[in-house]
């Protein structure tokens, strides 16, 4: 089997960054999985500007539809996980609730913590695990051996980076300014104006034919 790559696209990265990954690409497929609303209408941009001379098959992925199934699957074992782990054993003969048992009461600060809340509305940690978890799961389907996303401001890169440095690639050249779809421009909804493609995704010109495919 040649080499696949899974491309990880947010709606902040630069065309350049990604075209300049792509272009001397020799494997068997690229799979794009756009991250975020924004990253759709980038990923008709990419598709229009690849080399013509890419040989490889590229089929793009809905990652939020995957993402919000995942995380309905995943939503059991993360709660029991944050469970087990208020009882697990922090410094010697002393677990979680008890090393912060408030003093000379019967309760612990534990249960107050962010993390023992599980709140998605006050912290992002479900959010990044189950992200984190489906594009794993994209990446062990898929058969890829490399996942190359943007590590700017992404506590998702930054997860996949700690457990494994060897598959996870960034983007982004060191060094480069950070300028969200490297000035490409399109129609936004006001007629006559144009700006940096943050548009409806209907608004952006069609995928190209033959060897891309939309699953």
């Amino acid at each position: 089997m040649g080499k696949r790559v899974l491309l990880i696209l947010s709606g902040n990265d630069r065309l350049d960054n990604v075209v300049a990954r792509l272009k001397n690409f020799d494997g068997e497929a690229i799979f794009i999985s756009p991250f975020d609303y924004h990253a759709e209408a980038l990923a008709r941009r990419l598709l229009e500007i690849l080399p013509s001379n890419l040989s490889a098959h590229i089929k793009v992925f809905n990652f939020l539809d995957r993402f919000n199934q995942d995380a309905f699957q995943v939503k059991h074992d993360y709660i029991n996980f944050i469970r087990d782990l208020g009882q697990r054993e922090f410094v010697p003969g002393v677990n979680l609730r008890q090393y912060f048992r408030y003093p000379k009461e019967n309760f612990s600060v534990w249960w107050f913590s962010l993390v023992s809340e599980k709140n998605p509305y006050k912290t992002q940690a479900f959010t990044i695990f189950s992200k984190a978890v489906t594009i794993l799961r994209l990446k062990s389907e898929l058969e890829c051996g490399t996942i190359w996303m943007s590590s700017q401001n992404s506590p998702v890169y930054e997860s996949l980076h700690v457990l494994n440095k060897k598959f996870i690639f960034p983007l982004e050249a060191k060094g480069k300014s950070f300028d969200s779809f490297a000035g490409a421009q399109a129609p936004l909804f006001r007629a006559g104006k144009k700006a940096p493609l943050r548009v409806n995704p209907e608004q952006a010109p069609p995928f190209m034919a033959g060897r891309v495919e939309w699953v």
